[in-house]
């Protein structure tokens, strides 16, 4: 209960929290971290230092949890004044807010705010140039990898999960392996590792103990700030230099006592870490390593000797404690707590983390040689991303297949006291059989002497596998159209035979879409070779600037509608960076591909005036190869379909897409009878009514309904005279 109180706990009149649920007001203060571009908001960490409502203004203490505007700039460190109303957080039926902004030191969140920037750079010199060197790896990764790669290895190495979607995280969690993007002890083994090579390159005057001691202890400490000092963070970084220490001090290293002073020194200054979930499975599966690692290291060095000898056992039971074991001795004490949060056993889960175990120490040195080198020379570091996005892609498949299959989830009701008894009991039985610890062998001559052939097999399986996916990327000879699932908004991906690239639209969710984009296209490309904006509208256009800091495009079409959002403001500034030709486009405006694509504008008849809403004049687009036609209307109002009916004789096609949602008065009994669709597609969303096809349409519909809300992203090829369509899920 000590959680609750200190959530709830009564403020004075000069803690900003006082003055929570009273309505708007205006706030001055500081930006204390990173800002995090969220799906659909910039969420800013404010260090708050005077509060104002109406005529009454008071100097305050205490932190923010602010959410504006997505694409405002907002920097580390700049001076805000921020119109909102501060708002005690929430605490939904399943999982407390509340208590967990308040063991970060938060008790106020501002939603919908409006900001004005008043100084920039106020915060700490030191603390900007940690957090600009992350922003910068970050880049690089973006730069060198697709979503959702690069999204998976910037959470594994920087711990930066914002650009994960929330359908990706939701799928980590289903699989119980959401800990592999949470930062713990193996980045810092990794991390002190590297430290302590470098450091013998230091001069002979330099390169002693202690010299090596202070390059890796600082080290650490800068690789916790760099990564945002998560308690699970600084546990494994307290741990690590307590070890450093017993061995510069020559006493024996105790991981148990590692462990426990280091939680001791966490919650000493600050106690409410006491109850941070991160922090409590990172110190349960470290326990877990150091118990059960050592018994299972040894029973399975004896099976293994007693089926296949001792000389070939020794150097199998090495691969398998690192492949395996450690995974299962880690399960031994995380598991309880797991079923205890989720509620449900996931028997699947098990497996889930075994076979990707294996890949993680690979991501992790792997990722961090891609920012060495990519930040030296970015074509040699691109090779290095290709690797690295081997096991980053095996990891996510197996994750991502595991999610899909229809293994059930077994509810288990556990208590607190059930497993409290469950660890009293472990607990009490490894105590009891617990002995002085026999001395690891390790068979090095074994690794000596297939050390060289080992790489070799490795390396060329590598190439092997790179070429493999360069061939495995072709273009199948198809017109391969997909309807992506990318939340608010539409957005069409069209890839032509030869293997141009053609979005049309890119809807709102900045993280869904370059997820999408990432999914399916060509691993190594990052170029689209034709955006088309059909009306500059923000569910529209709202994840296209983000998508244009990582992919280029070779051109970019347009109504010529402009509108005075920030979003519009956002993409035009993108679009002058991407320095691309702009063609404004509207009815009879065709484009015809090498490989037999023709895509066609039908509407509007002319460029649309600035004030006029932009779903009236909408570029409504044919897509044709062959004998199959495609219509695609995103965001079209009646008026606009009038038009389209009026100004256009030739209106049938095999796919049609139900404008705006869906909506009745948008798609009228008219146009279903001039474009008799064989399958009709409609983009709507979960949980918002407004944007689901409306029941009068679907009973009028003489035509298949594809919904990207029940069937997720829909893929569409045809070889121009036959059409096959492919949701990703089935929907019975």
């Amino acid at each position: 209960m000590a959680h609750h109180s200190a959530a709830l706990q009564p403020f004075r009149p000069d803690q900003l929290a006082f003055y929570n649920d009273r309505g708007t007001a205006v706030l001055e203060g500081i930006v204390s971290a990173p800002p995090e571009r969220r799906e659909n908001a910039l969420r800013l960490k404010v260090s708050v230092r005077f509060w104002q409502r109406g005529e009454i203004s008071r100097a305050v203490q205490g932190e923010a949890l602010v959410y504006t505007e997505r694409y405002a700039d907002v920097r580390y460190g700049d001076s805000l004044r921020i119109r909102g109303a501060p708002q005690t957080p929430p605490t939904f039926d399943a999982f407390s807010f509340r208590d967990f902004l308040a063991r970060q030191g938060i008790h106020t969140v501002v939603l919908n705010a409006e900001i004005s920037v008043l100084e920039r750079d106020q915060g700490d010199p030191s603390a900007a140039a940690l957090y600009h060197l992350r922003a910068e790896a970050n880049a690089l990764i973006r730069r060198l990898l697709p979503d959702p790669q690069a999204a998976f290895l910037a959470g594994i190495l920087l711990g930066d999960e914002s650009n994960l979607t929330q359908e990706l995280a939701e799928v980590f969690r289903r699989t119980n392996t959401a800990h592999l993007i949470a930062i713990s002890g193996a980045n810092i083994a990794v991390i002190v590792a590297l430290l302590i090579a470098m450091a013998r390159l230091l001069p002979r005057r330099l390169a002693g103990r202690a010299g090596t001691l202070l390059v890796t202890i600082c080290g650490v400490s800068l690789y916790v700030l760099f990564v945002g000092a998560e308690p699970s963070v600084l546990r494994a970084a307290i741990m690590a230099t307590f070890v450093l220490l017993a061995e510069r001090l020559g006493r024996r290293n105790d991981g148990l006592t590692a462990l426990a002073a280091a939680i001791f020194l966490m919650t000493l200054f600050n106690p409410l870490m006491l109850f941070d979930l991160g922090l409590i499975l990172s110190a349960a599966a470290t326990l877990g390593l150091i118990l059960y690692l050592p018994p299972l290291t040894q029973l399975s060095e004896r099976l293994l000797k007693h089926l296949i000898g001792a000389e070939r056992a020794q150097p199998l039971v090495v691969g398998l404690a690192e492949l395996f074991l450690v995974t299962i001795a880690a399960q031994i004490t995380t598991l309880p707590l797991i079923l205890l949060i989720s509620g449900t056993f996931a028997p699947l889960s098990l497996l889930v983390n075994l076979l990707v175990a294996p890949a993680q120490a690979a991501i992790m040195s792997g990722g961090l040689a891609l920012l060495a080198i990519g930040a030296l020379w970015q074509p040699l570091g691109q090779f290095v991303a290709w690797l690295v996005g081997l096991p980053l892609s095996y990891t996510l498949a197996i994750i991502r297949s595991a999610a899909e299959l229809p293994a059930p989830n077994v509810p288990l009701l556990l208590t607190p006291l059930s497993v409290a008894l469950y660890y009293g009991a472990l607990l009490g039985l490894t105590a009891f059989a617990m002995q002085h610890p026999a001395v690891r062998r390790r068979v090095r001559a074994w690794l000596q002497r297939t050390r060289r052939s080992t790489a070799l097999i490795a390396g060329g399986s590598s190439v092997a596998a790179i070429l493999w996916l360069f061939v495995a990327a072709r273009p199948d000879g198809k017109l391969h159209v997909w309807w992506l699932a990318v939340g608010k908004g539409s957005a069409v991906l069209i890839q032509t035979p030869h293997g141009a690239h053609i979005l049309i639209d890119g809807g709102e969710n900045p993280q869904r879409l370059q997820q999408a984009i990432g999914d399916r296209l060509p691993f190594y490309k990052r170029h689209i070779d034709v955006l088309i904006v059909s009306a500059p509208h923000d569910r529209l256009i709202g994840a296209l600037p983000a998508l244009l800091e990582r992919y280029s495009i070779g051109a970019f079409c347009h109504n010529g509608q402009r509108t005075g959002s920030p979003t519009f403001a956002a993409l035009e500034s993108a679009l002058a960076k991407a320095n691309a030709p702009s063609q404004l486009i509207s009815a009879a405006w065709r484009l015809e591909t090498s490989d037999g694509v023709r895509l066609i504008a039908l509407a509007p008849q002319s460029v649309p005036e600035v004030a006029v809403r932009p779903d009236t004049a909408p570029l409504i687009l044919r897509l044709e190869y062959g004998q199959a036609r495609f219509l695609i209307a995103a965001e079209a109002a009646p008026e606009a379909i009038s038009n389209l009916l009026r100004t256009t004789e030739d209106l049938w096609t095999h796919v049609l897409q139900l404008a705006s949602n869906g909506a009745a008065d948008s798609n009228p009994t008219r146009l279903l009878e001039r474009t008799q669709p064989q399958i009709a597609v409609v983009v709507a969303e979960h949980g918002d009514l407004k944007a689901q096809p409306a029941q009068t349409l679907i009973e009028r519909l003489n035509a298949p309904l594809y919904r990207t809300d029940q069937h997720g992203t829909l893929h569409f090829s045809t070889d121009g005279t036959h059409l096959t369509v492919q949701p990703a899920h089935d929907v019975r």
